[in-house]
């Protein structure tokens, strides 16, 4: 790390009664347009640094919490659904538990297992279940 960043160097905030780290006053200086105090706040120095040394002049998108939850859903319905297949069982009542679980139709858990499949075939991944570790079960979810 650069002298320039040590730790040991700070301002001190008389309004706020404490120190301020010189990065943490620069970021501040350019964050008119930019979200890089809050990145400090949330990582700190160290991590800060080294995020900009891998994405500085990357434009990046950050989804929200809703569409993460939504990406681990459908995982989750195609990895429940693609197990039993896998097992030789039937899909029609693990298609029923999971649309009760998300409050959503049969027919939605089967599009989106359909969706899931031809994402993950266009990308050339195949599943294949694996055995569940001890203590956790695939039938828990999200």
């Amino acid at each position: 790390m650069n002298n320039e960043f040590d730790a040991y160097l700070s301002i001190f905030d008389k309004n706020a009664s404490r120190y301020i780290d010189v990065l943490q006053v620069a970021l501040l200086r350019i964050g008119r347009c930019s979200i890089l105090p809050e990145l400090y706040e949330v990582f700190g120095q160290e991590k800060l640094l080294k995020f900009l040394d891998i994405f500085s002049g990357t434009t990046v998108e950050v989804p929200s919490r809703a569409l993460l939850e939504h990406a681990v859903r459908d995982t989750y319905i195609y990895v429940s659904i693609r197990k039993v297949e896998y097992n030789g069982g039937a899909r029609s009542e693990v298609i029923k538990t999971l649309a009760r679980r998300y409050g959503i139709s049969d027919d939605r858990v089967r599009s989106i297992y359909l969706e899931m499949k031809n994402y993950l075939d266009g990308l050339n991944i195949k599943v294949t279940p694996i055995e569940e570790k001890a203590g956790v079960s695939v039938n828990e979810g999200p």
